[in-house]
C-alpha cells in the first residue's frame, strides 16, 4: 500500500526546479544530486532566473528531465572555469558530474583559466563573481543540508517497486467507459461501481459512494485532488470530495458517449470530446460552467472521432486517442496550438492515455489480451521518444499520480465462458470453441445453428456452430472486426458488419453460410437488422452514428432517417419481423430505455421499458419484445425482460416481466426466434484472469530503467 511519508522509498522530494533528473524520476540519488542543486542555484544567482522554473510542479519537472541550460545567458564577465563547472553540475547524466562539492570548490574559487595554478595570496579580497559562488556554496551546504541528508537516508537509497491488489467487489467492468482514476496528490482512488462514483482513500480500508452521481461514463480529476469531474450521456458534472454535491457544468453538448474521457487543466478549463453546433472534436469549458466551445475539429464525415481524452496534471497539455475508420489509431497529444501523433496503429486498438511524471505516456493495447504499455514522452516538446514497451499484462485503463503510483484494473474485461444454449425443456448445450473473445450470438430461423464471432483482437471471423452434430465451421476468413446482423430467410446467407482499419474498410458484409465465399457485394453503411423477408433493413453510417435509417433491399441506394439516438448502446435497433416496428434504446431521459416507433416513416413514439433497457430483439412472430435491463437498482444483476406486444385495435404494450428467470445472464445474450431458448456466455470458474480487480504499482518506472 502506498503511504505518503516525505522520507518513503520512490517519493519524489523537495522543490521541483531544484531536482536531480534521477530524483524527478523517483530513481537512487547520490552526492551527485547535490552538485545539480549547485549549479541550479548558481545559475540562478548569476542569471537572475532559475532554468528550470515552471507554472507547476509537473512543468518544472518536465524542464528538468528534457530542457537544456542556456549558459548563453550568463554574464559576460562569468569566468571560463565558472562556465565549464556550470556545464558539468548541470548534465543530466550523472556519471559526468562532479562526484563530491569539494571537488569543484577550488576550481570555482579561482577566477579564471589564466590564474588557474596560482595559489590565492593571503589578504586577497574576493571579487563579486567569486562571492556569488561563495554564497551559493553557503546556500546549498547550510540551508539544504537537511533536504541532501533526507536524500541521503537509507530509506530513501533504493526506490521499491511494490505492487498491491485493492479488490472491489461489483467493480464495473465496461472497457468502453473510465476504469479507477487515482488522484494527482495519491492519496485517493475513483472508480464506477453500479452507475455511480465511488472514492476509496489509500489511508481507509472502506469506499464510500458519492450521493448523486448517477450514470456515470467517465471520472478525471482536478489538479488539486479536490474535485472530481465526469460525464454522462449528456452532462458534465463536478463535485467536491469532501461530501459535495454534484455541479452541472453543462447540458448543452451533445454526444457524450463512453468514449470521451476528461481532463482538467491547468487554467481550470475541463476539455473532453463532444459535440458544439455542427463540429465534433475536442470542446472545453470552464470548470465554473458556462458556454462550450470547439478546441480542436475532427472530421467525422472521414469516420474520424476523438475519445479516451485525459490531461497531463498541472499544465494544459491534452493526450486523447484519435480513430479513423480507413487508418485506424493514433495517440495524440495537444498543447492548444501544437498537435502531435506519438505513435500510430494500423491494425491495434489502443486506449485510455496517462501521463506519468517519469516521462512517459501509458496506454491500453488490445491485441491478443488487453496490456499497459509505456512510450517516453517528452513534455516540452511533445514528442515521443523510443519505442513503446509493455508496462503489465492482462490490465488496461492506467492512471498514473504524481509521485509515481500507477493504478489500472487488472484482469480480463472480455473474457467469459464459452456459449450455451438454454432451452425451456431444461437442455443446456454448450458451444466449444478455443477462442479468447467471442461475440455477438445469433440463431438461424430454424434453431439449427449459432453464429457468433470469434478470435481476438483485433481479428475476428464469423464461425457456425451446428447444434445437432455439435461441429463449429467457418465461415469468413477475413480476419476482420466483424459481427453477425442478420440471417436471410432461407439460413443460406448471413449479413455481417464490421471491418478492417488496417485496409480501410467498413460496412455491411454478406457471405454464403457454408463457407463458399460473398453472396453479394458489400455496402459501405452498417445495416443493424432485417426484417423476416429481407426486403427491408435498418443501418447506421459511422459519418452520422447519432442517425438511424430506413432502407428497401431493392434499392440499397436510398436511405431515409427514421429516428435519431441519444448515447450509445450495444445492439441499440431492432426491426420487427413484419416491418412496421423499430425498437431502439436510447438515453434522451438520461437512463437508457427501449422506444418503439413506426417503420418507415417514424411516425409515433411509445417507450416499452419502465426501468431502463437496451439490447432490444423482437420474436419471430412479433408478440414479444425482449431486452436487457438492470432491474430495480444500478447494482441490480442484468437481467432479460419482455414485453407482450399487441397491433389491435391500436399498438399497445404490456409491463416487462423477467423472462428466463433461472438464468444467470451472461455478457452476452441471444433469444432463439420463437423466445423457447437463451443463448448466454457462461462465467469461468476459479480462472485469475478473468477476476477483475483495482491494483496500485509504486514506482513502476524503476523496472524499467533502461527504456
Amino acid at each position: 500500500m502506498p503511504q505518503h511519508s516525505p522520507t518513503i522509498a520512490g517519493a519524489i522530494l523537495g522543490t521541483a526546479a531544484y531536482m536531480s533528473p534521477e530524483q524527478a524520476r523517483g530513481r537512487r540519488v547520490d552526492k551527485r544530486s547535490d552538485t545539480w542543486a549547485f549549479g541550479v542555484i548558481l545559475y540562478e544567482m548569476l542569471t537572475g532566473t532559475s532554468p528550470f522554473q515552471g507554472e507547476t510542479a509537473t512543468d518544472s519537472i518536465g524542464a528538468v528531465l528534457h530542457k537544456d541550460v542556456d549558459l548563453g545567458r550568463l554574464p559576460p564577465e562569468t569566468p571560463v572555469s565558472v562556465r565549464r563547472v556550470l556545464g558539468r553540475c548541470l548534465v543530466r547524466d550523472k556519471s559526468q558530474r562532479y562526484r563530491d562539492i569539494g571537488d569543484l570548490r577550488i576550481e570555482l574559487m579561482r577566477t579564471d583559466e589564466d590564474t588557474a595554478s596560482e595559489p590565492v595570496p593571503a589578504g586577497r579580497s574576493f571579487g563579486p563573481m567569486t562571492m556569488l559562488v561563495v554564497l551559493a556554496l553557503m546556500i546549498l551546504v547550510g540551508v539544504g543540508g537537511w533536504y541532501a541528508s533526507s536524500l541521503l537516508s537509507p530509506e530513501a537509497a533504493e526506490p521499491v517497486v511494490s505492487k498491491v491488489d485493492l479488490v472491489v467487489d461489483d467493480v464495473d467492468t465496461a472497457f468502453r467507459y473510465s476504469g479507477p482514476k487515482i488522484s494527482p496528490d495519491g492519496s485517493m482512488i475513483a472508480y464506477r461501481r453500479g452507475g455511480m462514483i465511488w472514492l476509496r482513500r489509500l489511508d481507509s480500508f472502506e469506499s464510500r459512494s458519492l450521493p448523486g452521481t448517477d450514470n456515470v461514463r467517465n471520472i478525471f480529476w482536478s489538479t488539486d485532488s479536490r474535485w472530481i469531474g465526469y460525464n454522462t450521456s449528456d452532462s458534465i458534472f463536478k463535485i467536491a470530495v469532501n461530501n459535495g454535491n454534484p455541479i452541472r457544468l453543462t447540458s448543452e453538448v451533445h454526444k457524450l458517449n463512453g468514449w470521451t474521457g476528461g481532463a482538467w487543466t491547468a487554467d481550470d478549463r475541463i476539455v473532453f470530446a463532444g459535440e458544439v453546433g455542427d463540429t465534433e472534436g475536442l470542446t472545453q469549458i470552464s470548470a465554473r460552467g458556462g458556454k462550450a466551445t470547439m478546441l480542436l475539429e475532427v472530421d467525422p464525415a472521414q469516420g474520424s472521432s476523438i475519445r479516451d481524452v485525459t490531461g497531463v496534471p498541472g499544465t494544459n497539455t491534452i493526450l486523447y486517442i484519435e480513430f479513423e475508420v480507413q487508418t485506424g489509431y493514433s495517440l495524440c497529444a495537444f498543447d492548444g496550438t501544437k498537435r502531435v501523433i506519438l505513435r500510430h496503429f494500423t491494425d491495434i486498438q489502443v486506449s485510455d492515455p496517462a501521463y506519468s511524471s517519469s516521462g512517459h505516456v501509458l496506454f491500453s493495447r488490445f491485441t491478443t489480451g488487453e496490456s499497459i504499455w509505456a512510450i517516453g514522452f517528452d513534455l516540452m516538446s511533445l514528442e515521443p521518444i523510443g519505442e513503446p514497451f509493455v508496462v503489465e499484462p492482462h490490465a488496461w485503463q492506467a492512471s498514473v499520480s504524481n509521485d509515481g503510483v500507477l493504478a489500472f484494473q487488472r484482469g480480463n474485461p472480455m473474457r467469459d465462458g464459452k456459449y450455451a444454449v438454454f432451452a425451456d425443456d431444461g437442455d443446456i448445450r454448450t458451444i466449444d470453441d478455443d477462442f479468447e473473445m467471442r461475440f455477438a450470438p445469433s440463431m438461424s430461423p430454424d434453431r439449427s445453428r449459432v453464429a457468433f464471432s470469434g478470435g481476438s483482437m483485433p481479428k475476428f471471423d464469423i464461425w457456425s456452430h451446428d447444434l445437432a452434430r455439435g461441429v463449429t465451421s467457418r465461415v469468413t476468413f477475413a480476419e476482420m472486426i466483424v459481427a453477425v446482423t442478420g440471417w436471410s430467410p432461407d439460413g443460406r446467407e448471413i449479413a455481417v458488419t464490421g471491418g478492417n482499419p488496417e485496409i480501410g474498410t467498413f460496412g455491411t458484409y454478406f457471405y454464403f453460410t457454408d463457407g463458399s465465399g460473398e453472396s453479394r457485394p458489400p455496402l459501405d453503411i452498417a445495416i443493424n437488422g432485417f426484417d423476416s423477408a429481407w426486403e427491408h433493413a435498418v443501418a447506421m453510417d459511422l459519418s452520422n452514428p447519432s442517425a438511424v435509417y430506413a432502407m428497401s433491399m431493392d434499392d440499397l441506394s436510398q436511405r431515409t432517417e427514421i429516428v435519431t439516438l441519444e448515447g450509445q448502446s450495444n445492439r441499440p435497433t431492432s426491426l420487427s419481423p413484419d416491418g412496421t416496428l423499430l425498437a431502439y434504446a436510447s438515453s434522451e431521459s438520461g437512463d437508457f430505455e427501449i422506444y418503439c416507433t413506426r417503420f418507415p416513416d417514424g411516425a409515433g413514439k411509445w417507450q416499452v421499458s419502465t426501468k431502463g433497457g437496451t439490447r432490444p430483439q423482437w420474436s419471430a412472430d412479433g408478440k414479444r419484445l425482449f431486452f436487457e435491463s438492470r432491474g430495480d437498482t444500478p447494482d441490480d444483476d442484468p437481467m432479460i425482460q419482455v414485453v407482450d406486444v399487441s397491433r389491435e385495435p391500436a399498438i399497445q404494450f404490456g409491463l416487462p416481466t423477467r423472462a428466463f428467470p433461472d438464468i444467470d445472464l451472461g455478457r452476452e445474450w441471444f433469444v432463439a426466434p420463437d423466445g423457447s431458448a437463451l443463448i448466454t456466455t457462461l462465467e469461468l470458474d476459479d480462472d485469475d484472469q478473468s477476476r477483475v480487480s483495482i491494483s496500485l504499482v509504486q514506482n513502476w518506472y524503476r523496472a524499467f530503467d533502461k527504456q
